[in-house]
């Protein structure tokens, strides 16, 4: 049994590698993990890292990050109208509030009376799936008010 692993670098920091343990060419056990390597001298050339005095030989590529309007377009699926409901109701920025005195949050504006919470209504995958929820079982009705946008 050896361990293979793949390590994701995004601006020249780790930030994630997935362990996969391998015996007799089969995959028995994966993991993610995200650790940290603060001391550049565990590194060598030859793409092989040295931990416990045992050394891991990785293989590294670097990593994509998506954009807001990147996630909700994959997340959406055929539900193609929830990107424009996203773009008018925040020009797809996840932190957005409406300073209408409004409780509007996220990059779907969602409402508290809703019942997520602020952390949720910011986070673009939570907001996403809630608006893909809340379209699937009554349509449009939770963004009537900016209708004159996104049916354009």
């Amino acid at each position: 049994m050896f361990v293979k692993t793949k390590i994701a670098i995004a601006r020249g920091k780790l930030v994630c590698a997935k362990l996969v343990l391998v015996s007799l060419g089969l995959v028995i056990g994966a993991t993610s993990m995200y650790i940290t390597l603060q001391a550049p001298q565990y590194w060598n050339t030859s793409n092989t890292i040295t931990i416990e005095n045992k050394p891991l030989t990785i293989e590294a590529k670097p990593l994509k990050v998506e954009t807001v309007e990147e996630t909700i377009s994959r997340m959406v699926g055929e539900r193609k109208i929830l990107i424009k409901v996203a773009q008018c109701e925040s020009n797809f920025s996840q932190y957005a509030t409406n300073g209408q005195g409004s409780s509007a949050k996220g990059v779907f504006q969602i409402l508290d009376m809703h019942g997520l919470t602020p952390e949720e209504r910011y986070n673009v995958a939570t907001s996403t799936a809630w608006a893909i929820a809340q379209y699937d079982s009554i349509g449009l009705k939770p963004w009537v008010a900016s209708q004159h946008c996104w049916s354009k």
